[in-house]
């Protein structure tokens, strides 16, 4: 045990004198005039053994008194560990974690408030000469060190963020600022809920020395349930006017009680459109299916709404898709092409076929169209097939049928181009399609029934295919594995490539029942490729833009409900793509303008990890936090301030020695009030 002013004990000298008053205090007693003496000596004896044992007890409390009184000024204290106690020079930093669950309701309010207070008293703990690195989850003050009025405004401007930094994030930033500094140690405040938005990476610990120390401040709420929408797809990803759209909406009970007679909204453009009811019980999952039918064509802001009382953040899920008005259809016609592909638009006034003889042809316009058949070539130009490329790099879709004469050099340079293998020689051979690939997103709920015994497509002369290496996923195969007709995903878009031109001699296919659906699948093919929303992260990353977008660069403008700002269009490898910068904080529906006309419509959504009611604990810190000291303040009784004292001074006792002090006092009070009596006032009995 140490004094923080050992000075004082000097003062113990006095106890010297309650024992001179003990030693050399003596009564006078009175003359009492009486007959039996033998009476009065017994007497004297049992009131002098009285007096002398309550003297040595006052004695007593008299020492402890001033001792414990001398010990309260000179402040005792049981230092703590030299790797622990505060240093003259080092680092403090205070890490206040503002996601959204610390926006979660605890006793005296939001948890997010109580970090702000808990990091206050820990700035004002210290002494006005120390400096403070404040970090947060979205304000970044660099390695920039703070006075005590600083770091209190900074703490003040902290509020709740969208993104949060994980144990990693957060440790790699202070090892970086550590190996900056010339302080003699580190003390990092980790003022969370350590709400466990991601699994810990063992196998990835973050290097300290010895000199930090982590004190590892939890927070906790009343309430942890939470009722989560964690996801939304659609049930078919072609999506046309007046049919119905359906959409599935994942839910999710994150809590611990069930939950009943609860709604959940389907909002299309700001209206309400639908409301489905639901139970869910504790810590389960639910998929809910909601639909509507579109009227007109353009962007759907779609939003999926929930009420959830706890956890705000994820009660909302913002999807945004484009109904399209018409599709755009381009063949492309050699002089002996068949005329199946005009036959099967023609019907639909949804489809805007246009059909042009090769060699009077705009490559410049090929850009402005959906899908693109190549039917029966001849002559296939290198101009046609730069245009073609690009087309579907940008998202196009492209179809490639062979010329019945078997000349297909042409075609096949398009072929090589594209990375698909080249038409080789005809063989005359009956064959059926054998194999279907029903597991493919292309002919996903073309059947709903596949009978025992199918009627698939036949040929009786086919084209055989070259070997190649690219990726290639097959949609038909004739008897024997032979590719009957397959697709590339080539950048953004696909090109699809037949064994067969549409002609009777060759094949059934272009009469069968799988013709219409497989070709339609081809057409929409690139009405669907936009994502229906994008998580909103610390670093946006690029939306993926409709190909107009690159005509209009330094027209555009993005908008939401608040803000308006101009964005950066880049063109990355036949790709649009949009960077809405990354000063966006809030989930909701973006629109990218050119003047008053909506181009297109972004849905960004805020992270779910953190919808999750599981959290670290000392452990999981301390397997990342390797090589510093890691300590848990869990007891909520004790103040941050006080715990800062005692790392200061160690533990100290001056209070308790007070304490004493006065109980002493108040021993040597009663003694001499009430014993008294007891002594001088015996019982006697004469006889």
């Amino acid at each position: 045990m140490q004094f923080v002013h050992p000075n004082f004990l000097w003062a113990l000298s006095l106890v010297a004198l309650p024992i001179i008053i003990h030693l050399f205090h003596f009564r006078t007693y009175k003359k009492v005039q009486f007959t039996n003496v033998a009476f009065l000596k017994e007497l004297q004896k049992e009131t002098r053994s009285y007096q002398k044992l309550r003297n040595i007890l006052v004695l007593i409390a008299r020492i402890f008194a001033i001792c414990f009184l001398v010990f309260a000024f000179a402040q005792p204290y049981i230092p703590v560990s030299e790797n622990t106690q505060l240093s003259e020079s080092e680092n403090v930093y205070l890490y206040v974690d503002n996601s959204f669950s610390m926006e979660a309701i605890a006793t005296q309010g939001p948890v997010i408030e109580t970090a702000r207070e808990t990091a206050r008293r820990i700035i004002k703990a210290y002494s006005n000469s120390q400096e403070f690195q404040v970090i947060s989850n979205d304000r970044d003050y660099g390695s920039k060190s703070l006075n005590r009025e600083d770091a209190l405004s900074a703490i003040d401007e902290i509020e709740s963020s969208p993104f949060q930094l994980s144990p990693h994030e957060l440790l790699k930033t202070v090892q970086y600022r550590n190996q900056r500094s010339s302080a003699d140690k580190n003390r990092l405040y980790w003022i969370s809920d350590y709400q466990s938005a991601q699994d810990i990476d063992e196998a990835d610990p973050i290097q300290l020395d010895s000199s930090t120390i982590i004190h590892m401040i939890p927070l906790k709420s009343q309430q942890r349930n939470n009722l989560a929408i964690d996801s939304v797809w659609l049930e078919d990803p072609i999506v046309q006017i007046d049919k119905p759209i359906d959409l599935f909406v994942a839910l999710h009970n994150y809590g611990q009680s069930d939950i009943e007679a609860a709604g959940l909204n389907l909002l299309v453009n700001g209206r309400n459109s639908s409301v489905v009811g639901f139970d869910l019980s504790a810590g389960a999952k639910s998929t809910i299916n909601m639909s509507f039918i579109p009227s007109i064509g353009g962007w759907k802001n779609i939003e999926l709404k929930i009420e959830d009382k706890s956890i705000y953040f994820d009660d909302s899920y913002f999807t945004s898709l484009n109904v399209r008005s018409s599709v755009s259809i381009l063949e492309i016609a050699g002089p002996d092409a068949g005329s199946s592909i005009g036959r099967l638009f023609s019907t639909d006034s949804y489809f805007e076929h246009r059909k042009v003889q090769e060699g009077n042809i705009q490559v410049g316009s090929l850009k402005s169209f959906d899908f693109i058949v190549l039917n029966e070539p001849e002559d296939v130009g290198s101009g046609l097939i730069q245009n073609l490329i690009e087309f579907c790099r940008e998202g196009g879709s492209l179809l490639l049928i062979p010329n019945q004469k078997g000349e297909n050099e042409n075609l096949n340079q398009l072929c090589k181009s594209l990375g698909l293998p080249e038409y080789g020689d005809i063989t005359e051979q009956e064959l059926k399609v054998s194999d279907l690939a029903l597991d493919d997103p292309l002919l996903a709920k073309v059947f709903e029934k596949i009978p025992d015994n199918p009627d698939f497509p036949s040929s009786s002369k086919y084209y055989s295919f070259s070997r190649n290496s690219a990726p290639i996923s097959s949609l038909m195969k004739l008897t024997g594995g032979r590719r009957f007709l397959h697709y590339l995903n080539f950048e953004q878009g696909k090109v699809f490539q037949v064994a067969v031109p549409f002609q009777e001699e060759f094949s059934n296919f272009h009469k069968h029942a799988l013709f219409v659906p497989i070709v339609l699948k081809m057409a929409f093919n690139r009405s669907v490729e936009y994502p229906l929303a994008y998580t909103l992260e610390r670093d946006i990353p690029l939306i993926k833009g409709i190909p107009e977008l690159s005509q209009y660069q330094s027209e555009l403008e993005v908008s939401n409900d608040k803000n308006s700002w101009i964005p950066v269009v880049q063109a990355q490898g036949g790709r649009t793509r949009v960077d809405l910068g990354d000063e966006i904080e809030e989930a909701g529906f973006y629109q990218i303008k050119k003047g008053d006309s909506l181009l297109q419509s972004v849905a960004l959504n805020f992270d779910r990890a953190e919808s999750t009611s599981k959290y670290y604990n000392l452990d999981d810190i301390k397997s990342v936090a390797q090589g510093s000291s890691v300590e848990l303040w869990e007891n909520d009784e004790i103040p941050v301030d006080h715990r800062i004292e005692e790392i200061q001074f160690g533990k100290r006792f001056w209070k308790s020695c007070i304490v004493l002090a006065l109980l002493f006092l108040g021993i040597e009070i009663l003694l001499l009030r009430f014993w008294r009596k007891k002594a001088v006032e015996p019982k006697v009995v004469l006889q």
